[in-house]
């Protein structure tokens, strides 16, 4: 088990390479995905946005 001040490093590094997977996949998605998928039904009742799903995605 991490010590304290391990577990305190490791999730401030998990926190800085998600912020900026997120604003790329941002960027990725405002750019390239069609216009029917970024207006589907029921867009605003989701609890992760696309992006945050996508960049949790590519840092598992």
């Amino acid at each position: 088990m991490l010590n304290h001040f391990q577990f305190k490093l490791y999730r401030h590094d998990f926190q800085i390479k998600f912020s900026r997977c997120r604003l790329m996949m941002s960027h990725l998605l405002k750019r390239y995905a069609s216009r029917k998928y970024l207006e589907r039904r029921n867009i605003e009742n989701s609890k992760l946005s696309d992006a945050a799903l996508l960049a949790l995605m590519c840092l598992k």
